[in-house]
């Protein structure tokens, strides 16, 4: 019998041979094709579904905007700071987003009667067209706009209205009006309850936010040492003459293996979805189609290429300690980039920050849902595939530059994200790609992207889909 180790030896020389394996060109290229197609029809598809209309898309925009506005109403009277902390907008220019957003939805047949309503109410507050239909505000809503012809069974109405847990701001807004210009007290009770849930969401997510600023500060404070010991790190790597496992991989073999997994995990995934319809919106079947979807590609690719756990955490040296100032550094320096580019962008075009909510992240099982997947998941599935596999097989054949910018530009356009998102995403894959460089440990470039990816989670919950 052979010892362990002479079992381990002859392990490692099979997957060498294996690694150096050429497929051929032809192979690759249509793979290749074969996902940027994939890629590219993602795109193009309706980003709010199909013609079937789905009232929880409706619900998380009616909810998502109306909470906006609930704390855009209470930052009027707050200090500046407060302001450009929690991005404080003209009510006018904010109803005007919300506007879109819901005619964006109208033109896809995701609105019904009630989202209908709430885009004719936002338009006859502001005026923003005179295009809306007849008949597409509720006949409570109407009524108000016309005072003569309100009487107690509307107001006893509007009690019931602003007194449930479905009244959104703007229903709220019209009431407080109509009811002052009356001089009719009878809402004040509910007026009252509502300006306290407008106060606790101000409350929650300025605790989030200054969460998240409070790690900015800290890091920015460690920038000046975070750099320095960045450069001390890629000048030992730049003098190491080591070359690794994963780079004597072949590039035809590392595309085909990327392209490979991607394709046949979002087969499956649609595949499952089809099957298990009927589970469709229930926490644990999301949950578990999620986690499934980020993990299989990177532990195929892994099981290819070493096959034991050890020699994965031995590769990406996953046991080495972290080294926060330089994790810090870069988070700080990624958001001040992140800040210029979202100023930058809206010069252009109309960022609507409701665009990426997903409905699976509400209440207290959606923290749960989005710490998981955003937080956990993600970060490991994707520094492994797109750092520890294709940065790392990328380097030494191409250099930094060109590795960093392919791996980043895969990695950006997978997300599906608009311009802004996916130049910022694109930004964040090339500092990992860098970290990952400079340090030679996976960990450390898991740990940003889950820092990252924490302080967006956390907040967007709290603003959008916290009780």
């Amino acid at each position: 019998m052979r010892p362990a180790s002479e079992d381990n030896r002859l392990g490692w020389r099979k997957l060498r041979r294996f690694t150096r394996m050429r497929v051929p060109v032809a192979v690759l290229w249509v793979l290749g094709f074969w996902w940027l197609w994939g890629i590219v029809d993602g795109y193009n598809r309706p980003r709010h579904g199909g013609l079937v209309f789905d009232s929880a898309m409706q619900e998380a925009k009616l909810q998502a905007w109306d909470r906006l506005h609930r704390l855009n109403a209470v930052l009027e009277n707050r200090p500046a700071w407060e302001k450009w902390l929690l991005s404080y907008q003209d009510p006018a220019v904010l109803g005007r987003q919300a506007y879109d957003s819901l005619n964006e939805l109208a033109e896809q047949n995701q609105l019904d009667s009630r989202g209908l309503s709430a885009m004719a109410t936002l338009n006859q507050q502001w005026q923003f067209t005179k295009d809306m239909p007849d008949g597409t505000l509720e006949p409570l809503i109407a009524e108000s706009f016309s005072p003569s012809k309100m009487n107690v069974q509307h107001w006893r109405e509007w009690e019931q209205r602003l007194g449930s847990e479905n009244a959104l701001w703007w229903d709220v807004t019209q009431g407080e009006k109509i009811a002052h210009a009356n001089e009719i007290y009878d809402l004040d009770d509910e007026i009252a309850a509502q300006r306290l849930k407008n106060e606790s969401l101000y409350q929650r997510t300025m605790l989030a936010n200054c969460g998240a600023y409070g790690l900015f500060l800290a890091g920015l404070c460690l920038v000046p040492k975070g750099l320095r010991g960045l450069r001390r790190s890629l000048q030992s790597v730049r003098t190491s003459n080591v070359v690794r496992y994963p780079a004597r991989i072949s590039l035809t073999l590392l595309g085909t293996l990327l392209f490979g997994a991607e394709m046949l995990n979002n087969y499956w995934v649609t595949a499952a979805t089809t099957l298990g319809a009927e589970w469709t919106g229930q926490w644990w079947w999301e949950m578990s189609i999620d986690t499934l979807w980020r993990l299989i590609p990177a532990t195929a690719i892994l099981w290819i290429l070493y096959r034991k756990p050890a020699w994965v955490a031995r590769s990406s040296e996953l046991l080495r300690r972290p080294q926060w100032t330089i994790i810090l550094a870069l988070y700080a320096l990624l958001l001040i980039a992140d800040f210029v580019l979202f100023g930058f962008m809206q010069q252009f075009e109309t960022l609507d920050p409701t665009e990426h909510l997903d409905a699976m992240e509400k209440g207290w099982m959606g923290l749960v849902y989005g710490l998981i997947s955003a937080c956990l998941m993600a970060p490991l599935a994707e520094e492994f595939i797109y750092r520890g596999f294709l940065f790392r097989g990328l380097l030494h054949k191409c250099g930094f530059a060109i590795a960093a910018g392919l791996s980043s530009i895969i990695f950006a356009v997978s997300h599906f994200y608009d311009v802004y998102g996916t130049i910022s995403v694109g930004l964040f894959g090339a500092a990992s790609a860098l970290l990952y460089l400079a340090t030679r440990s996976l960990t450390n470039a898991i740990l940003l992207h889950a820092l990252y990816n924490l302080t967006i989670t956390v907040p967007m919950w709290m603003l959008y889909h916290s009780p």
